[in-house]
């Protein structure tokens, strides 16, 4: 009986001392911390990754609008620079103005489409950094009085002088801002 003793006992202290199964144990459970931790990694920066990207896009399609219309100031310039006949001109304000002919501005018309404008404009100080809110300021008061005069058959040439005045200084100062920043790729 005492010998049975001795061999449970013995049997007791050795399955309390650390054998290669509890060994194993404690680093499969290690193994599983850390694959865990990857996968929350994982799967906190692609979420992230596609949200960062989706931001860019928003800011690229906000950007494009402001050029489109950045373009379309550069064509007026372009055709009053060049001292294209008034008929041509007309034309660029009518595409600016989204219309075919002049009847078809309305007072209501001019005055949304021109507050469109306004508020593209002046989104370029935000979307674009290095553009200056006084230089686009006066870029929209020249182009709102340029297009009045036009659209209005008086001949000024004062407004007509500011206006390409205005849009030369504000191309030569901001057109390759705005070009850089007409690819995703470059958003930052």
């Amino acid at each position: 009986m005492i010998q049975a003793l001795q061999t449970i006992a013995d049997n007791i202290q050795a399955a309390s001392q650390p054998g290669w199964v509890e060994c194993l144990s404690i680093l499969i459970s290690l193994v599983s911390v850390v694959v865990s931790g990857i996968a929350i990694w994982f799967a906190i920066r692609v979420p992230k990754q596609i949200a960062d990207r989706q931001d860019k896009i928003a800011l690229f399609e906000k950007r494009f609008e402001c050029f489109q219309l950045f373009k379309q100031c550069y064509v007026l310039y372009r055709r009053s620079k060049d001292g294209e006949e008034i008929k041509g001109i007309k034309e660029q304000c009518y595409h600016m103005l989204e219309i075919e002919e002049s009847t078809d501005l309305t007072k209501e018309i001019f005055k949304s489409k021109l507050n469109h404008f306004e508020r593209l404009l002046h989104q370029m100080e935000f979307l674009f950094p290095e553009i200056n809110e006084e230089d686009v300021s006066k870029l929209y008061t020249s182009l709102l009085v340029y297009i009045g005069d036009i659209l209005t058959e008086e001949k000024d040439d004062k407004a007509k002088q500011n206006y390409i005045e205005t849009m030369k200084k504000f191309r030569s100062k901001y057109s390759n801002t705005i070009w850089d920043s007409m690819t995703i790729s470059n958003i930052k």
